[in-house]
Parts: structure tokens; sequence; C-alpha cells
């Protein structure tokens, strides 16, 4: 699912990159991800798509090293533009419970690695102004 994003910053993709989106849970930080559990869009952009081409529809070894980089960008390394742009604007680290999403497919942070998620995420998201996305892709 892709969403419009209001004033989140978007970086403009070109052919090999794929759309990145944090949500940062504003329920429980830090405490896993339930499906109750209210997100907010954070930041978006564009990263390199890294990983080997899935087979047979398995997304996690294509986005499996995505994930890994947004982790570290996202965690203290500030090397990077996305990663000063995402401080800079007030965000906390990524914590368990928050959920990435890579070209639509979403991965929730765990304590030690990323689960997928497979329902839609579409009841419980709000992007940066407080409001549910105004458009959505399944």
């Amino acid at each position: 699912m892709l969403f419009r994003i209001g004033r989140a910053h978007v970086s403009r993709g070109q052919r090999g990159q794929v759309l990145v989106q944090i949500f940062l849970n504003t329920t429980a930080p830090g405490a896993g991800f339930q499906p109750r559990h209210v997100l907010s869009l954070a930041y978006t952009y564009h990263e390199l798509a890294v990983g080997v081409t899935p087979l047979n529809g398995a997304a996690d070894a294509f986005d499996k090293p995505v994930l890994d980089r947004v982790f570290l960008l996202f965690n203290g390394i500030h090397t990077d533009r996305h990663s000063r742009d995402y401080f800079a604007a007030g965000n906390r680290s990524l914590s368990p419970g928050d959920v990435v999403a890579i070209d639509g497919r979403c991965y929730a942070c765990t304590d030690t690695a990323w689960q997928a998620l497979h329902a839609p995420l579409h009841t419980r998201v709000l992007t940066a102004e407080g409001r549910p996305p105004s458009r959505l892709r399944s």
C-alpha cells in the first residue's frame, strides 16, 4: 500500500529504487506492534533496491538488506542525508513496534528482527498532520 503523504519528506524515485516509509508507533513505542496500535507516518524516501529478486513471491529475501540499512540509518548513524533529515524533524530512533513499508510490503521492528505484516495498515495509520491517509493502494 502506498500513501499520499502530505508534508512528509518524499524524494523522487528512479529505476532500481524502492519507496521506503517509516511509521512510528504512537500507542506503545518500544513495546512491540499490535494491530490496534496507531502509527504515525514519520518519513518517506527512495532507497536503492540492493536485494536479490524474490523467488515465488518471497519478499523477505529482497527486503532484508533494505530493512537492515533502514535500521542502521534511523538508529544513530547520521551520515546519510535521510537520517539527518529524519532526526532534524524531531523523530526518535526506531524501536520495537515501529513499522517500515518497502513498496507497500510492511514489516514491524521487533527486539531481534523484522516481522512481516500481512494485514492492511490503512485503519491504523495517521499522516504527519494527524489524519488518516487520503489515498491507499493495496
